[in-house]
């Protein structure tokens, strides 16, 4: 009995001291997901889980319902793509791509996002949100690339 508790006790020791990694530190550069779908992950973090991106994208879409589709992490998504100073990820809804979709174009430095959603059923385009700035309507579809 004794040797089970010295044996567990040096269990328990051996464990408190193995140290951790440290929580992974997001890119500063969002430009370093091109190529890459919105799901996986540079330094452990994923574009969309990226501290930069969902505070832009939360700063400047004021529909919840847009917000919750577009941070929502299943549903089809294109690579992204970088450009100059931006970065633009595109994507759906599950099982309904056609009617709503939308176009993510953020800084690379995740200081300004644009958000371009498309929904067919308002029948006027698509709406396109930024910080500080009321839904603009578009008559074009949001781009892809």
């Amino acid at each position: 009995m004794r040797v089970l508790f010295v044996l567990s006790l040096s269990v328990l020791l051996c464990a408190a001291t193995v140290t951790r990694p440290a929580a992974a530190e997001a890119p500063r550069d969002l430009s370093v997901y091109a190529g890459l779908y919105p799901g996986e992950e540079v330094e452990g973090v994923a574009f969309l889980e990226h501290p930069l991106v969902r505070a832009a994208v939360e700063r400047a879409v004021s529909e919840e319902e847009v917000l919750r589709l577009v941070l929502d992490p299943t549903g089809p998504k294109t690579p992204i793509a970088a450009k100059g100073d931006l970065v633009l990820s595109w994507g759906c809804e599950a099982h309904n791509c056609g009617p709503h979709n939308w176009s993510l174009l953020i800084t690379r430095d995740g200081s300004e996002a644009k958000l371009c959603y498309f929904r067919a059923a308002d029948k006027q385009g698509s709406l396109w949100f930024a910080e500080d700035k009321e839904p603009e309507a578009r008559e074009l579809e949001c781009p892809a690339d």
